[in-house]
Order: C-alpha cells, then structure tokens, then sequence
C-alpha cells in the first residue's frame, strides 16, 4: 500500500480516489489546507495546526470543526500504510460538496497525502537563498489574507515567477502602504543592525481589525525561541528600505525551518553569506523540532 491517500475516514489508492464534482474546493475554492511534517512516525505539532485551521474557517465563515486527536490518528494510520518515518503532510479541507438544501449538515472532505520526506539542499542553507520582490501584492482587506486557504494561485504565480529568476521565494508587500508582510510560502525575519530580530506584525497597522500575515506555526517557534534566548524582537511594521538595510534576512516555515537569505534581487545581504542569528536560530529550530512532543 505504497500509493494510498487518507480521505473522508479511509486510507484507499490515490488512484481511487475519488471527490463529488460538487465540492465546494473544487467549485469555489472553498476550503483550507496545512502543509505538515511527520517525523518519527507521528505528525509534528499536529495539535497547533488543526487550532490554526478551525481558527481560520471560523474567521472566514467555513463550517469547518476538526479534531486534533482524529487527524493525528489519520496521520500515524496514513504514515504506516505507506511505510514512511519522517515525511512530509498535507492536509485539504474544503467544505464539501455544496448542499442544494441550506438546512443540510456540511459535509467535509478531509484529504491528508503523505510523500517522503526532502529536506531542502543544506548547501542552500551554507550559501542562503536569493529571494525576488513579487509584482503581486498583499491584500490585507482579502478574506484569505493570513489564512491558507486552498484558492493559492497568486502564490503559485508569484513563486514561479521567482523560480524562472532562479530565487527560491518572492517577497509580498501591500499596495497601499508598501508594508513588508510575507513570502509566497514563508514568514520573514531581519536582524538590525543593532541585533534586533524584527518581523511583520500578525495584523495590519493601518486597519487592525485586518490581519496582514499568516499566522506561521515556524514563525512562532523562532519568536519564542529567540526571546527564551534573550535575545530583542519586535513585531513591527516593515519596509522595504528595513530589508535592504537588514543585518540578515530569513525566512521560516515548517518545511524549510530558518532559511538565512543572501540576496534579494541584486541586493547583497551581509556579504552574500548566511548571519550569526540565522544560523543560531535554525540550530535551535532544529533541536526543537527532534524534542518536541509531537503529538
């Protein structure tokens, strides 16, 4: 059972798969999804994730309730079927196939796919990574804005466009403001240059009821890191004069954990080569990571 998937309760062959052409994701774009990692046979930080995904489908109106302990078992159930240790997860969620009666119990469909797990090339780490600026922009006034809502094609477009440029991410910014938020599939950090680790604030400054970033289950790890070291943060707003005169620049998520940046566009970040915090921090990140109570 090497090619199986989890979907609706089940582990069954992807190629058997099968979803109603009237799912509300396929349809509307309707449904949300979380990129996970499994290691040691288990899902890591199974628990933060479901939070932030029935988080988020409150916040957008998607009747959406998980529980942790059900998708955890999915996980393990899922990992041993196709015989993998550590690995890397998706969950989908959407709201189901759209119900002509209104007065109908949503229905979910709740797919999780395993793949092995690939760890970026750790000479990427040793040199850092080129980033882009995007030529899309962030809309905090956006219902999915700081949600992962599975309607990703801007961040696919945007991340290819780097990809052809040969960098391996693109900096989002707000059109109105030009406030730093996010990457296309990352949180950011900078280090100042008097050693203050500073990051995009969760919500928008210029409207607060708006959120501005994605809520990073990596991004939390490295702030509660960084200030159990001692070391200064500050979640503040950001601009792109704030990247080019950073001391460092990384990126986080649960995938890549802390990954230093040596250039953005044709801009040097510290003599093109990875700072002392980044790589203090994805050691730490790293450290976590194998201690962590992964259920």
């Amino acid at each position: 059972m090497s090619d199986v998937v989890y979907l609706n309760g089940s582990i069954i062959d992807s190629d058997t798969a099968q979803l109603s052409v009237f799912d509300a994701g396929y349809l509307h774009g309707a449904g949300l999804f979380e990129t996970m990692r499994a290691h040691h046979g288990r899902g890591v930080k199974t628990a933060t994730h479901i939070a932030r995904l029935n988080a988020s489908a409150s916040a957008i109106g998607l009747e959406l309730h998980l529980d942790a302990g059900v998708i955890g078992d999915a996980i393990v159930e899922l990992l041993e079927a196709r015989d993998l240790i550590d690995a890397r997860l998706r969950l989908t969620i959407s709201t189901g196939p759209s119900a002509l009666d209104a007065t109908a119990e949503p229905s979910p469909t709740v797919l999780i796919t395993a793949a092995p797990w690939t760890p970026y090339p750790e000479e990427l780490y040793q040199s850092g990574m080129l980033v882009v600026i995007s030529e899309l922009f962030q809309n905090p006034r956006s219902a999915t804005c700081g949600h992962k809502t599975i309607s990703y094609l801007d961040r696919m477009t945007s991340l290819q466009t780097a990809r052809m440029a040969r960098a391996g991410e693109s900096l989002w910014f707000t059109e109105v403001d030009k406030q730093l938020a996010e990457g296309s599939i990352s949180n950011i950090f900078l280090v100042s240059k008097d050693g203050t680790i500073r990051t995009p604030p969760l919500m928008w400054d210029k409207f607060p009821q708006f959120r501005l970033v994605l809520p990073g289950i990596a991004r939390s790890l490295v702030l509660e890191s960084a200030r159990s070291m001692g070391l200064p943060v500050d979640e503040t707003p950001l601009n792109i004069r704030d990247v080019l005169d950073a001391r460092e620049v990384f990126l986080t998520n649960m995938i890549m954990g802390v990954m230093p940046v040596c250039r953005v566009e044709q801009h040097m970040i510290n003599n093109g080569r990875p700072g002392e915090l980044s790589i203090l921090l994805r050691t730490r990140m790293n450290q976590i990571l194998e201690q962590i109570d992964v259920k």
